[in-house]
């Protein structure tokens, strides 16, 4: 086994002091990732197959850092096994953490929503598709899979208010308006308009500068 100077600083460890056959991936991988890592190591070495693995191990003073194991058999045997693997670990530690706080900034939005009679909403411009959270199906009044499209939204528009809502949102596509803000009514699955208070803002543009 050969391990780099970086991987021997990853972890913490002094080359000197380890045996000639330490493997990390058994040694210190995190109780919770133990059993994916054998599986991936056990196909890799029986099949030849590349490993591509995001997992927690353990550095010399008892901390976990988040990696990603990038391992392939670079020569193999008359059977398919691995003789000669080469891989990288890469620290992907501070990804994961941002990962986990935006997990939890979601969850707190989404409770302040659910608790505020507010919805989100999205529209993707190029592929017509528009989505929209439970809650604003909940606040709109109607059931999953009959609000996914721009057609969708702009056929229960009142009619009095159609022009109107549309010519706002024209208005911020062609960057009149620095937000996108209009009430109008729209029909709910019973049959009934409900007054709604709408509120968006483009995130993405092309390179011609139309929104995405």
């Amino acid at each position: 086994y050969y391990y780099s100077d970086t991987t021997h600083r990853m972890f913490g460890v002094e080359k000197e002091s380890l045996p000639y056959n330490w493997r990390p991936y058994e040694y210190l991988t995190h109780p919770d990732d133990s059993e994916k890592v054998k599986l991936a190591v056990d196909q890799l070495l029986a099949e030849g197959k590349k490993v591509a693995l995001s997992y927690r191990m353990k550095k010399s003073d008892g901390s976990y850092i988040w990696v990603k194991d990038y391992a392939t058999a670079v020569e193999k045997d008359q059977q398919g096994r691995a003789v000669k693997v080469i891989g990288t670990f890469l620290d992907i530690t501070r990804e994961k953490e941002y990962e986990e706080k935006l997990k939890e900034s979601e969850k707190r939005l989404q409770l302040a929503i659910t608790n505020s009679e507010s919805g989100l909403w999205e529209w993707d411009t190029q592929t017509k598709l528009f989505k929209i959270s439970d809650n604003s199906r909940k606040l709109i009044g109607i059931t999953k899979g009959s609000f996914e499209t721009v057609s969708d939204f702009t056929c229960r528009l009142h009619p009095e208010d159609a022009d109107r809502a549309l010519l706002d949102l024209q208005n911020h596509f062609e960057k009149k308006t620095d937000s996108y803000i209009s009430e109008y009514r729209i029909l709910d699955d019973s049959g009934n308009y409900r007054w709604l208070l709408s509120k968006g803002k483009l995130i993405a543009f092309g390179e011609d500068g139309a929104p995405l």
